[in-house]
């Protein structure tokens, strides 16, 4: 069964990594959002890869909805995103993300990609929603994450049942197919 996805929230790292492949990734996913008529749900930011995913999207004539906290309140807020929120903290930006959003992808980021990535995981872990999340691991930067998850099943820490919630794609293509098609079991 094939999913319509109208919004998509993006996690990805406010840096660019050492890597030309992820830049390439987050062109090709603005690309492939634009395509598809997705509107892209976001942190509101301008740098990193974020930065390169929502710009790219809003030069081809797409739409983003950025939801800043105001911690990282800036005068061009405004000017970056279609759509503006502000939250007073970063946990409440997170949950209006994931309220917003049909739908999620993980692009290479540090600690607080891993956090938003993880708050989908938990919610679908207990219940409380059915979107799916696909981490793109793109030139194996997420493998020892993979790894990890698999080694926390090994150690009884997560309950095998619940290795279908972790889904990594090597490409923006097959992270598309798990999206719409539904996820890898």
């Amino acid at each position: 069964m094939r999913m319509e996805i109208e919004k998509l929230a993006v996690f990805s790292g406010s840096r660019l990594g050492n890597n030309p492949a992820y830049v390439k990734a987050a062109e090709l996913l603005a690309d492939t959002m634009y395509e598809k008529g997705m509107t892209m749900v976001y942190g509101g930011g301008r740098m990193g890869l974020m930065g390169v995913v929502s710009e790219r999207l809003m030069k081809l004539g797409g739409r983003t909805i950025g939801i800043v906290p105001e911690i990282f309140r800036n005068k061009d807020d405004e000017k970056m995103v279609s759509e503006l929120y502000r939250t007073e903290s970063m946990s409440e930006r997170k949950d209006l993300m994931i309220s917003l959003a049909d739908a999620f992808i993980v692009l290479p980021g540090g600690i607080g990609t891993i956090d938003e990535y993880s708050q989908t995981i938990v919610y679908r872990q207990l219940g409380m929603m059915s979107k799916p999340s696909v981490v793109l691991n793109i030139d194996g930067v997420f493998d020892n994450l993979e790894k990890q998850m698999d080694v926390l099943i090994e150690q009884d820490f997560i309950s095998p049942g619940n290795r279908d919630l972790f889904c990594f794609a090597a490409s923006v293509e097959e992270a598309f197919v798990f999206l719409e098609h539904g996820l890898r079991q």
